[in-house]
């Protein structure tokens, strides 16, 4: 199984400054970021289990305006839930590719609460999935335009800026366990107890 962001239809080409991506995974530098901002002002200790923070409901970790509006960024056009942007025209739109009936069901099985519409009545076909979110915030779907991330990114290259110093940048590239952690990939094979995180997809 594959997903491709594209568009499809209608045509019409991509604005690095309008178009909003999902950032999936590259969410997790925004994170990142946002704890060690905690860290430079000593309210969390990187040496503390993760879950003495995590289970104070109160806390939100991410703050938007603490890490994109020091760099210049319009925040309004940034957002995790659907329901932080006024509209989604700007949205680029997701599809995924089925071969087969059976390829069908295989997306129908692991995102159970996404709305599929096939491009064609026949196989194979492109499949149009509407706006998502996950049911578990913030969850990797940070949502931004292709400029707004090269802002953010720029700071890493620039070794900081006035959100983060360029000892905590160093701290970031850290590589955790001395590489012994295993990959999400190799959880839940044939030779490990372990089992991959689940997938909880749900409309926000």
């Amino acid at each position: 199984m594959r997903m491709v962001i594209d568009l499809l239809l209608p045509k019409h080409p991509m604005d690095i400054d309008t178009s909003i991506f999902p950032l999936a995974s590259i969410s997790k530098t925004f994170i990142a970021t946002a704890v060690m901002q905690l860290v430079e002002k000593e309210i969390v200790d990187l040496d503390t289990d993760i879950n003495r923070y995590l289970f104070e409901s109160v806390q939100r970790i991410y703050h938007p305006e603490r890490i994109l509006k020091p760099l210049g960024v319009d925040i309004s056009k940034v957002g995790v839930r659907l329901s932080d942007f006024e509209n989604t025209e700007d949205f680029v739109k997701h599809y995924a590719y089925v071969f087969d009936t059976t390829d069908l069901e295989r997306w129908q099985q692991v995102m159970l609460q996404l709305n599929f519409t096939p491009i064609s009545d026949n196989l194979p076909t492109w499949l149009h999935i509407s706006n998502y979110g996950f049911g578990a915030y913030p969850a990797g779907l940070l949502r931004m335009s292709a400029n707004t991330l090269s802002v953010f990114l720029r700071m890493f290259l620039n070794n900081g800026s006035s959100i983060l110093r360029p000892r905590l940048i160093a701290e970031m590239r850290t590589i955790v366990g001395g590489g012994n952690i295993p990959d999400y990939g190799l959880i839940g094979n044939n030779n490990s107890t372990q089992k991959s995180p689940s997938s909880q997809f749900g409309l926000s």
